[in-house]
């Protein structure tokens, strides 16, 4: 897939002597020198992001206290970020992971935490469609619809992702979707379904795969693009850097 950074932001991943910095925000707030332990998190170009991740954070002087004493807290948002910084123009950094806060345990005496983070598209994988029941399914076998219209009803309805239709929807690339919906226009593919207890995103998968389609999350937005379609910079191609491992 494509990636909304630089050229020069590409070099620098690709360059033996790389050396990135981590970035970890909370409701705005950079945190990042708070890391006592960062992530792993490792991505495919035709795998949607799933559950949740761990940080491990320094609470020396009871800076997260508030996750506790405030819930409201739990429903701000987080960021894994990466990056480089130019000489010129200052840092520039690519998004890896976002979501809120699920679940803290303190530890240490409370002088450290881990804080679960549960990725924006944890719904995809928890919501069963229909269920098990074949009398008592989804039934989508009189819809015609085209694959793309299906995608965007079962993200949007069922995944609660926003449902703007527009290029500001801040969850779904409106222009990847659309042109996938013009494509089934202009070839009149339809599609229709029975779900018996499938998840969102197997549906999804199928849907992809069967219309040349890749579903991925980019930037924290899922993303829609033709399968034959020559990635800018594939992510497997990468440096290592790409990675968030453990410090």
């Amino acid at each position: 897939m494509s990636l909304s950074v630089t050229s020069w932001f590409i070099a620098q991943s690709r360059a033996q002597s790389a050396r990135p910095q981590r970035r970890f925000t909370l409701g705005g707030s950079d945190y990042s020198e708070r890391v006592l332990r960062w992530p792993q998190l490792t991505f495919r170009a035709d795998t949607i992001q799933l559950g949740t991740t761990t940080v491990q954070l320094s609470n020396i002087g009871r800076p997260f206290q508030t996750l506790v004493d405030c819930g409201a807290l739990l429903t701000t948002s987080c960021e894994l970020a990466l990056g480089f910084v130019h000489p010129t123009s200052g840092p520039e950094y690519l998004s890896l992971f976002r979501g809120t806060p699920a679940h803290v345990a303190f530890e240490s005496g409370g002088t450290a935490l881990r804080l679960q983070i549960e990725g924006r598209t944890r719904r995809l994988s928890d919501v069963s469609l229909g269920t098990a029941v074949r009398s008592a399914g989804m039934d989508f076998t009189g819809s015609a619809y085209y694959p793309s219209d299906l995608a965007w009803i079962l993200v949007t309805c069922y995944g609660g992702f926003a449902s703007v239709q527009s290029t500001s929807n801040p969850d779904v690339d409106f222009a990847g979707w659309q042109a996938w919906r013009d494509t089934n226009g202009v070839r009149d593919v339809r599609v229709q379904a029975y779900l018996t207890g499938e998840r969102i995103y197997q549906v999804l998968d199928t849907l992809a795969l069967m219309d040349s389609r890749v579903i991925a999350i980019e930037n924290g937005r899922l993303r829609f693009r033709d399968a034959v379609e020559a990635f800018d910079t594939p992510l497997p191609a990468l440096s290592p850097a790409f990675v968030l491992e453990s410090a």
